[in-house]
């Protein structure tokens, strides 16, 4: 049975992943930095602490639950990319990778939002300034608007 939207499988890496970093059964500053250095991110030690105190109410470190809690929540907001992807697909009537003046103008208009200014769309999703909107520039669009 899924715990916190996770697999029995996902809780037990968890756990393996959180067992082979943890120090006193917490994830404190130290270990939080050999994480994240993995992954090429080199945090100040008061970025960690903000950190620490996002997902957990002890100053100390982040204990397991805290961060089961914090990695299922992660874990829906990959689901929410899978979402905005699937919507760039429809948008994306041509199959080009990006969503021209034409492409949005089709998928507006059989919504039904004829009165909707497409160019006023692609120019403030448009940051390269190319008339056109790229996945990443999507994205970002869609993720502020949630």
């Amino acid at each position: 049975m899924p715990l916190y939207n996770i697999s029995g499988s996902q809780y037990l890496g968890l756990l393996k992943f959180f067992n082979s970093y943890q120090r006193n059964n917490v994830l404190g500053k130290q270990e939080l930095r050999a994480i994240l250095s993995r992954r090429d991110i080199e945090p100040t030690d008061n970025e960690l602490q903000q950190m620490i105190d996002s997902i957990s109410v002890e100053s100390s470190g982040i204990g397991f639950q805290a961060f089961v809690d914090y990695i299922s929540e992660f874990e829906g907001l990959r689901d929410q990319d899978k979402d905005f992807s699937a919507a760039f697909n429809i948008f994306d009537r041509s199959g080009t990778g990006e969503l021209s003046r034409e492409d949005l103008a089709i998928v507006i208009g059989k919504m039904g939002q004829k009165g909707t200014d497409v160019d006023a769309i692609i120019e403030a999703c448009d940051k390269n300034n190319d008339g056109k909107i790229q996945y990443d520039e999507f994205i970002e669009v869609m993720k502020k608007q949630i």
